[in-house]
């Protein structure tokens, strides 16, 4: 009995490490054609990367590998997979971001 005992805190312990595997952040490029505005900060024109972390409450924007701006966020379900990822804009800022093949998806204050 001791040995299963002891399998089962090994087989524990390896689950737990691999538990940030499993929940591993949604990214997305973004390419910005016109001024666009993200929570509080203004994108100019170029190439970004959108990331948010599993139940995280922002969106952080990287451009060239360095984090230029984080904006606040909630999840939300949506009520069917998104066919693709898309970064949905209006009047000149991001709203949401849905992830392909995901029901959840990012919506931006």
């Amino acid at each position: 009995m001791r040995i299963q005992g002891k399998y089962l805190v090994t087989f524990a312990a390896v689950a737990m490490m691999s538990l940030p595997v499993w929940a591993r952040g949604e990214s997305t490029p973004y390419l910005v054609d016109t001024p666009t505005q993200i929570g509080s900060t203004s994108l100019q024109p170029g190439q970004y990367e959108l990331k948010v972390e599993p139940n995280s409450d922002h969106v952080t924007v990287y451009r060239d590998g360095k984090e230029v701006a984080t904006a606040p966020c909630q999840w939300i379900t949506l009520s069917k997979k998104s066919p693709e990822t898309m970064v949905q804009t209006a009047q000149g800022r991001v709203t949401e971001i849905d992830f392909g093949g995901k029901t959840e998806a990012v919506k931006l204050s």
